[in-house]
């Protein structure tokens, strides 16, 4: 049965579309593609300088016309603190236009018949590398890149940031040459790419470690997909059929890849970043993977070390229990170094004793319940290394006397008979009698075996 006309008019115009480009663009017949060879390379080169570039410079002044700038560009320069992702943020018409223009690296090599397919990957390739270098907010372009007049011909990360935030300034694709023929370079173009490059690294004071999480979660670093990054973590739709390549890409990062930085801020004046490590949960509960993640922990800590930061968080599965005894034995490897290591248990630990310290006085009698859970059994030491007495309300016997002996042996030696006193089996008891059922057993305690 024969479908409307309305529905085959797809069917027409495709092939219509086909012979219109054809038409258009007899160069590029298949017939007429040459191998790639330097002559081909060259004409690319050529179509890019000679053409691309004052096309796209002209093109882009005309985008900064108030009428056009509002009406489109605006979309682009609302990112005024770039990344990599940012330059390839453009309404539909302007990238209809730029790719336009981008086709004549393709176009003169094709005029002179010496269009290759090779060019296009070569050309595509090359252009989201400058492209990045552009937008992706760091600079790396070195200092003699920039002398004399090699800074015609290569733009930095510096250069592109005034355009983004003097609006009215470099406005060239990757060459400067244009900009300085049109009088639209920034004063402090090359001024500010020296500052930049002369800075000390940024100093960090806290650093949290954290680790992935399900297959999903190691699409979103932020080199792999600046998108994902930003955005909740949470498996999406067209995630489920990628799992097999997900499954791998969780290997690939569990065994080649380093830790990787996620994200930076700043709290209060204290420069903070989470860094990754690239390690999904499920090699946490693999034993034959223990002793290598204990190294990347390690790792991180002495690379977090060297950059002069002071604390490291050890997030989620990297405190665990069967991995670091939670995060106790990196406290010997990092004897000698500055760095601390913190957690959320001990966070909250301190927390809780600044408040009694602020609250109560050394010769205050304390009760205490879970004491023997990690947080309990830190308050219990650091409590009775103050000098209080502490009322431990439990019922695990083994793990009272455990942190009983453990005050001893820690406390300094001018004070040990005192805590031996105060932690005597029969004042204990005595004492668990009246505060807590029969089976209570702390005098340095703290409740509910926990």
């Amino acid at each position: 049965m024969l479908r409307p006309a309305c529905d085959r008019l797809p069917l027409l115009q495709s092939p219509l579309a086909f012979l219109l480009v054809d038409l258009v663009t007899p160069w590029l017949d298949a017939s007429r593609v040459a191998p790639f060879s330097a002559r081909s390379l060259g004409w690319c080169v050529i179509g890019h300088y000679a053409l691309t570039e004052p096309i796209y410079y002209v093109f882009h002044r005309w985008l900064h016309s108030p009428s056009v700038y509002h009406a489109s560009h605006s979309h682009h320069h609302a990112s005024t603190t770039t990344e990599a992702i940012s330059g390839t943020s453009h309404p539909f018409w302007e990238s209809v236009g730029y790719l336009a223009n981008f086709s004549f690296p393709f176009l003169v090599p094709a005029w002179v018949g010496c269009f290759s397919y090779e060019l296009v990957a070569l050309y595509f390739v090359w252009f989201d590398v400058m492209n990045t270098i552009g937008h992706a907010n760091f600079e790396v372009i070195p200092r003699w890149a920039q002398a004399g007049p090699l800074k015609y011909g290569l733009y930095t990360a510096a250069y592109h940031s005034l355009h983004h935030t003097k609006y009215k300034y470099n406005f060239c694709l990757f060459c400067p040459l244009w900009d300085y023929l049109g009088g639209t370079v920034h004063p402090t173009s090359q001024t500010l790419h020296a500052h930049v490059l002369s800075q000390p690294p940024r100093k960090l004071d806290c650093v949290f470690l954290g680790h992935g999480h399900y297959l999903h979660t190691m699409l979103h670093l932020p080199w792999l997909s600046p998108y994902l990054a930003s955005s909740e973590h949470r498996l999406r739709w067209w995630m489920v059929p990628l799992y097999p390549l997900m499954l791998a890409w969780a290997a690939v990062c569990r065994y080649l890849l380093s830790t990787s930085v996620v994200q930076r801020y700043h709290y209060r004046g204290t420069q903070c970043a989470t860094w990754c490590l690239p390690v999904t949960a499920h090699f946490y509960l693999m034993p034959s993977h223990y002793s290598a993640i204990r190294r990347m922990i390690l790792q991180a800590a002495e690379d977090a070390d060297a950059m002069g930061v002071r604390y490291l968080g050890l997030a989620a599965l990297n405190k665990a229990e069967w991995i670091n005894h939670g995060g106790k034995d990196l406290l010997a490897p990092l004897a000698d170094r500055g760095i601390k290591v913190v957690h959320g248990n001990t966070l909250t630990a301190a927390a809780i004793f600044h408040c009694l310290l602020e609250h109560t006085s050394a010769r205050d009698t304390i009760f205490l319940t879970g004491p023997t859970a990690k947080i309990g059994r830190a308050l219990c030491l650091l409590l009775a290394r103050r000098g209080n007495r502490v009322l431990m309300h439990t019922s695990a016997q083994d793990r009272y006397e455990a942190i009983r002996d453990e005050a001893g042996v820690t406390s300094a030696a001018s004070r040990t008979l005192a805590f031996s006193a105060l932690l005597a089996p029969t004042r204990t008891l005595a004492v668990s009698a009246r505060l807590a059922p029969a089976r209570t057993t702390g005098l340095f305690g703290t409740g509910t075996a926990g």
